[in-house]
């Protein structure tokens, strides 16, 4: 069997927004495989939680918990890493990987290392996940396991910056990024990338309200999309923008062998576009903390390190009463 990525019924994920009843008989119909891979190395499992697609995973532990493998594991290339060390990597997935542990917590591996030695709590650790690691700590999960570091667990939780922040760039989660934000970059009402001043800019609050007061901010679509090879893609009218949107469109045009005419265009949105998009800003502006997840992750420190401290304190008086 090929890769779901390369099958007609499963590549755009459409199914996946099916109702319950008809995605249950598609899932029958079409034998679908909910742990098969998507592309080399890249489980399906891995791929909805990698790009986000929370919902879409708790319907699937909802709908046919039985036929998912808990400890389904992705490949060389990104790093052997399990589903549950993945719900621990990826920050705003607390209920769902709360979830995830609760339905299975009877075959969960939970002392399972990856790549680079680390467990599931080394990486709640770093990224200060205090729920989650006080879940799996409750279930037993190992604190002596040694990652290729050198380091247990506990011996992440006053960790560096830089280490949260490489941690949460290795899953292409920006750090900056606010805690409510649904996606690392700001893009168009649309969901269409967005580039200004020729770089994406992350979804922070600051920024949005930056963006949001620049009354003469004009957005031109710069790469049209084609099914398949690219997304459409708009950004400012401005030189450095249009010359990194221009070598970029050049890329993809060698890259699948099409004509650069077909997809770099230079179109100005319509007004009432740009009057759409601020209304979009208006709305993310209010949605947002002005917290970003290297903000929360460094909260969540503080409260591992009581939880630390209270455990070595019974540790002790464990240890005193025998």
């Amino acid at each position: 069997m090929g890769y779901y990525c390369t099958d007609p019924k499963f590549r755009s994920l459409e199914f996946l927004h099916f109702p319950d009843e008809e995605l249950l008989s598609f899932i029958r119909r079409n034998f679908f495989n909910p742990n098969a891979l998507w592309a080399k190395d890249n489980p399906f499992l891995h791929l909805i939680l990698a790009n986000e697609f929370y919902s879409s995973f708790e319907r699937l532990i909802d709908l046919i918990p039985e036929r998912i493998n808990p400890n389904l594991c992705d490949g060389e290339a990104f790093g052997r890493k399990s589903l549950l060390i993945l719900l621990c990597l990826l920050p705003p997935s607390d209920s769902v990987a709360l979830k995830f542990i609760e339905l299975y917590k009877h075959r969960l591996d939970l002392n399972y290392q990856d790549k680079t030695g680390k467990t599931a709590l080394h990486y709640a650790i770093i990224l200060g996940r205090y729920k989650l690691a006080s879940c799996l700590v409750e279930l037993g999960a190992s604190l002596d396991i040694i990652d290729e570091n050198g380091y247990i667990p506990e011996e992440y939780v006053q960790c560096p910056v830089a280490v949260v922040a490489s941690t949460l760039k290795s899953i292409d989660i920006d750090p900056a990024r606010d805690i409510n934000a649904s996606r690392n970059k700001l893009s168009d009402h649309f969901n269409r990338p967005l580039q200004l001043q020729g770089i994406q800019l992350p979804q922070v609050k600051s920024m949005i309200q930056h963006v949001f007061a620049d009354k003469d901010l004009v957005l031109v679509k710069y790469i049209e999309g084609q099914e398949g090879i690219c997304n459409t893609f708009v950004g400012d009218n401005c030189v450095e923008t249009y010359r990194n949107m221009q070598k970029f469109a050049v890329e993809i045009a060698s890259n699948y062998n099409i004509s650069l005419k077909k997809i770099f265009v230079c179109e100005p949105l319509k007004e009432d576009e740009l009057f759409k998009f601020k209304e979009v800003l208006v709305n993310l502006n209010q949605t947002l903390s002005g917290i970003s997840i290297y903000e929360q992750c460094v909260e969540g420190h503080k409260k591992l390190q009581k939880l630390f401290e209270m455990i070595a304190s019974e540790r002790s008086l464990y240890s005193n009463n025998n």
